[in-house]
């Protein structure tokens, strides 16, 4: 106030002084509490009164008025030439730099932008009398329609793009295993940064693997911030790049400089740091930090729309509770469930929520071996568990990695068909489907039996393809109750580093009734939620992945060619593999695989766990 009216006083707009005393705050601590004391009185009085004294001062009948010279067919071709010129020039331009046309389109419609400092100086010219009456109405009312323009085509130009990205199917299991695996992995603090890493560094990246990983920074937008923002860090030239490092840390805290770094600030540096070291240590892997500034409420969406934008087959969220050094976990976070509740839902790729547990958090001093870890795959059925085991299929590939596959199957007597066992898990779910509409009935049936005709024919080609991987272990095991379920893992895989398994929150197995009902966390799904307060499992980390499935999309995938092996061909749209003709017949198949392979009890000369035993019946 002072400064404005001391620049009145020497002739100078009243405007100029308040803007050059905001130019001359030092940027630190002393800015920070000016903006606190004053943004709610500019924001709630000022810029209000401000507007509503343009808006009084606008009057649009002087417009129609015959004694106004230009008349109005004049004054809107002459709009729309000031709004189209911005957007041609800058499309031009924008394409000769080498930008997408989308982009470069995008581009110029955001130059139609008019804000606070256009009606500053359009009331300047009208106190200073440069122009009339009518001419600030003419020029009020074309910025206000080259605003209004802005947000609707900006959202047109972009929502066409992420719709045809919509409708690809991004998963695990759909993508060849010799391609490269793009995923997004969203860190809320340092705390989630040493298990993601270590799952990243289990993940089997080499040159036949290769995998991208964008590392996302979540930030809660605060009440005293404007808008969201995404801010790209540059990983390339790590060695060499402090200024452009410290460039990006004072756009995330609004230029508060390098020298005072907030908490936040020094998070987002230290999560830099760690996926450029990550990058360093494996030439397969390529690392791209980045830091999203939104309100929990909407910081779902941005993250599923970066997941389009980047192309990602898997995002990795953090689970809303923190683990103690005993394993014990605490300190539940309920902004971070609703952020993996709802990105659950509306994800167009898969989603994997990590429990941390001490994730590859050995005393790697006091050991003089390599270490080896051991990782479990639970396969129930269905498109979850099979993304469960599409991701653990490419971790075995490391060497590092004893990975163990238990597929629970429910018991059938020797004198049942499987007619029999079909009707009993279609019984199961009756109520289920009453409750969602009788009237697809035969359809929900039909599904069923594709499911689990694919889960065979995948599992069948699973242990095709492994049987001669020393360091995987396929046991199967049938089981009656959900108790039994517990009880079966517990005995055969109990305390592994890492339990792989598919979210399977709709699943129809009869095996998973008893547990259906002590469900606490959804989104770990019946058996996860399960794993997760079991005493054998007490220090193990659990990762629980959902599949998203793209309606109309050929259920019937061929996973992973492979173009050393021969063995297999093409028959119509499903692989048949040799040994496998039958492949609807789970359980003929495999015991005739298992008889004819003496390899089948694949026994590992690296040091395993006791679970490693060999098939179990």
């Amino acid at each position: 106030m002072t400064s404005s009216i001391v620049t009145d006083a020497c002739g100078a707009n009243s405007m100029i002084g308040a803007f050059v005393f905001g130019l001359i705050i030092p940027s630190g601590e002393v800015a920070m509490k000016l903006m606190e004391k004053l943004e709610d009185y500019v924001k709630g009085v000022l810029i209000p009164a401000f507007f509503m004294v343009n808006g009084v001062r606008t009057s649009v009948p002087i417009l129609l008025d015959p004694d106004f010279g230009t008349p109005v067919y004049v004054i809107l071709p002459l709009i729309a030439t000031a709004w189209s010129s911005k957007i041609v020039s800058t499309f031009v331009f924008s394409k000769l730099a080498g930008m997408g046309a989308r982009e470069a389109f995008t581009l110029g419609v955001l130059m139609n932008t008019k804000g606070v400092l256009a009606l500053i100086v359009i009331n300047t010219g009208r106190n200073i009398q440069g122009f009339n009456q009518p001419m600030f109405a003419v020029l009020i009312l074309s910025m206000l329609v080259m605003s209004l323009t802005v947000t609707p085509l900006a959202k047109a130009a972009n929502k066409s793009s992420r719709r045809s990205n919509k409708f690809q199917l991004r998963t695990v299991e759909s993508n060849k295993l010799e391609s490269e695996l793009r995923i997004l992995t969203c860190i809320h603090s340092t705390r989630n940064l040493s298990g993601m890493i270590n799952l990243l560094e289990s993940s089997n990246a080499s040159k036949q693997y290769p995998i991208c990983v964008f590392a996302l920074h979540l930030v809660q937008l605060t009440e005293r911030r404007a808008t969201a923002m995404l801010i790209v860090h540059d990983n390339n030239n790590s060695n060499n790049n402090n200024n452009n490092n410290s460039t990006s840390h004072r756009m995330f805290d609004g230029g508060s400089g390098g020298q005072h770094l907030t908490r936040r600030e020094e998070e987002s540096k230290h999560i830099i740091a760690a996926f450029e070291s990550l990058e360093n240590r494996g030439a397969s892997v390529s690392a791209h930090s980045l830091t999203v500034v939104s309100p929990y409420t909407t910081m779902h969406e941005d993250i599923s729309c970066l997941g389009e934008d980047k192309r990602v087959m898997l995002v990795l969220v953090p689970f809303h509770m923190q683990a103690d050094v005993y394993g014990r976990l605490q300190e539940e976070n309920l902004n971070w469930r609703t952020v993996n509740r709802n990105l659950m839902a509306i994800a167009t790729c898969s989603v994997g929520i990590l429990v941390d547990r001490g994730l590859g958090a050995k005393d790697k001093a006091a050991v003089q071996q390599p270490q080896y870890s051991s990782f479990a795959v639970i396969f129930v059925g269905g498109p979850d568990d099979r993304e469960a085991l599409a991701f653990g299929w490419r971790m075995a590939k490391s060497p590092n990695v004893n990975l163990t596959v238990l597929r629970l199957l429910p018991v059938v007597d020797d004198d049942r068909t499987d007619d029999d066992l079909n009707e009993k898990l279609e019984g199961a779910t009756e109520e289920e489907e009453d409750e969602e509409g009788g009237g697809a009935d035969a359809t929900t049936r039909q599904n069923k039996g594709e499911e689990r005709e694919l889960d065979d024919e995948y599992v069948n080609e699973f242990r095709f393809r492994t049987m001669h991987d020393e360091n995987i272990n396929y046991v199967e095991k049938q089981v009656t109750t959900g108790e039994e379920v517990i009880t079966t893992i517990g005995r055969l895989v109990p305390s592994c580093d890492l339990y792989i398994l598919g979210q399977s929150k709709n699943t129809t197995s009869s095996i998973m009734l008893g547990l259906s009902e002590w469900i606490e966390c959804e989104e770990l799904g019946v058996l996860g939620d399960t794993l997760l307060a079991s005493e054998f499992a007490e220090h193990s980390s659990l990762l629980v992945i959902k599949q998203h499935y793209v309606p109309g999309m050929p259920r019937r995938i061929h996973h992973h060619n492979n173009n050393n092996n021969n063995n297999s061909y093409d028959n119509g749209n499903s692989r048949v593999l040799p040994g496998y003709a039958n492949s609807s017949n789970v359980y003929n198949s495999a015991s005739n695989v298992a008889a004819s392979q003496t390899s089948m009890s694949w026994q590992s000369s690296k040091p395993k766990t006791p679970y490693s035993s060999s098939q179990v019946r």
